[in-house]
């Protein structure tokens, strides 16, 4: 593969073509020569974003929520937000239902819907419209505008871009089982294998470009980077656009890791 082309298919900007719409937190991607760079960056992203105190979430009482000034009114009663690890910002018109679970730092964006025995595990960044289902777990990840993650879903270390569908069951594993490093694997719309390297992260999920959806009891290996407007509809077949179906090969536990 030539150099440019190489160099393309790391790039924020074309694997996220929507990323000026995801303005508030772009800056996360600043000063990466590879996508990849900003999943080991969020929670000193966070850190420094929330330091602020006019962010942070406070809890009155069991019937009050309030962030800054402003009264939560879709923050149910019954919803756990642990405040211990951090600060919390929720946008308006949010729904956060009972049994939600969210430990600190963590950014929920505005209208959204965190679905009952969702669990936010820290350093999460969440765009706005997006909804988080019922027993759906994230940490370490962002989750850019109108997507979703809706039912029974797991996301770690990972970055999905506008406008994701993630399927029932599906997940998005983040380490090996033999706690190596990772390897990365950038594939095509068209099922090809774009590029392969290894990288100095012993957790690492998946990037998933804007446009995409994921079907239903999916899970991925550690490593993968998904172009915009791919289809994975089942473990072994991936859909371009032009709906021509394509082996994908590397869903195979076996030959994920050979070098």
């Amino acid at each position: 593969m030539k150099e440019r082309k190489k160099e393309k298919v790391y790039d924020a900007g074309v694997l996220f073509p929507y990323l000026e719409k995801f303005n508030k937190h772009k800056d996360l991607f600043k000063n990466t020569v590879c996508v990849w760079e900003a999943v080991p960056k969020i929670a000193a992203y966070l850190k420094n974003y929330l330091k602020d105190t006019d962010h942070a979430l406070l809890i009155k009482n069991n019937n009050g929520y309030f962030c800054g000034i402003k009264t939560l009114d879709n923050v149910f009663a019954g919803a756990f937000s642990d405040l211990n690890d951090g600060s919390i910002e929720i946008g308006e018109n949010t729904i956060i239902e009972p049994g939600v679970f969210i430990k600190g730092p963590a950014i929920i964006g505005k209208n959204c819907e965190i679905r009952h025995n969702a669990c936010i595990r820290g350093n999460v960044i969440i765009g706005d419209n997006c909804v988080i289902g019922h027993g759906s777990e994230i940490k370490n990840s962002v989750i850019m505008n109108y997507s979703n993650i809706p039912h029974f879903n797991y996301i770690g270390d990972s970055i999905i871009g506008t406008n994701v569908n993630i399927g029932f069951m599906s997940a998005l594993l983040n380490a090996r089982v033999d706690n190596a490093n990772i390897w990365l694997k950038i594939i095509s719309r068209n099922g090809d294998l774009l590029d392969k390297m290894p990288i100095p992260l012993k957790k690492f999920g998946t990037i998933i470009g804007d446009d995409s959806s994921i079907g239903a009891n999916i899970s991925l290996n550690p490593g993968f980077i998904l172009m915009p407007g791919t289809q994975l509809i089942t473990k072994s077949n991936l859909v371009s656009e032009g709906g021509r179906e394509n082996l994908l090969w590397l869903c195979k536990i076996r030959d994920t890791y050979k070098q």
